[in-house]
């Protein structure tokens, strides 16, 4: 395995390390997080964080709430 300095460097997957920290913060809350405050705490647009959201869902990563508003 290389140092962690040699990885670092290394050109990864953005878009995959994007939804990696979406599933990251969810896995935060003990109770459900709104798009709006998920998407302050991911430091993105709430249209941009839907998309993700939308992949996580169709994926099975995460769900939402029947009662949610759209």
């Amino acid at each position: 395995m290389q140092p962690k300095d040699e990885v670092n460097v290394r050109q990864g997957i953005g878009s995959l390390e994007v939804g990696l920290t979406v599933l990251e913060l969810i896995s935060e809350h003990d109770a459900p997080v709104s798009l709006t405050k998920l998407s302050e705490l991911a430091h993105m647009s709430p249209s941009r964080l839907y998309k993700y959201l939308v992949s996580l869902t169709k994926m099975g990563y995460v769900s939402q709430l029947e009662n949610a508003h759209r």
